[in-house]
């Protein structure tokens, strides 16, 4: 191909509908940025910073109720572990006494913590 073939071809290109608007496009994007860029001033820093610390403090309330919230969940999980591991050993306790021969020494205080006897 020689010069005046590839100049003909872009030519052919430049008047293409489709070709146009997508150029139409990338300039009007590259101007409306740049002219943005240079109309707007670069951020201060105090501005900058500001907006940190409102989202830490943001950040740390929220994880503070979150942790509240676990601790309160964890409160009351461990709550049901042990009123279930008690209901058990009371049932233990109370087949135990009913297998067990009396013995004043040792059946009757444990009786009398668990309220059967007096």
């Amino acid at each position: 191909m020689n010069k005046e073939q590839i100049v003909d071809k872009v030519k052919e290109a430049a008047l293409n509908k489709v070709v146009q608007i997508i150029g139409g496009i990338l300039v009007s994007m590259i101007l409306g940025f740049a002219s943005g860029r240079s109309s707007v001033s670069a951020p201060e820093k105090d501005v900058i910073c500001h907006d940190f610390k409102e989202d830490i403090s943001r950040l740390s309330s929220q994880l503070d109720n979150v942790r509240g919230e676990c601790i309160v969940e964890k409160r009351s999980l461990a709550n049901k572990v042990k009123n279930e591991f008690e209901q058990i050993c009371n049932d233990r306790v109370r087949d135990a006494i009913d297998d067990a021969e009396f013995n004043s020494n040792i059946h009757c205080p444990i009786c009398v913590a668990r309220g059967y006897c007096q």
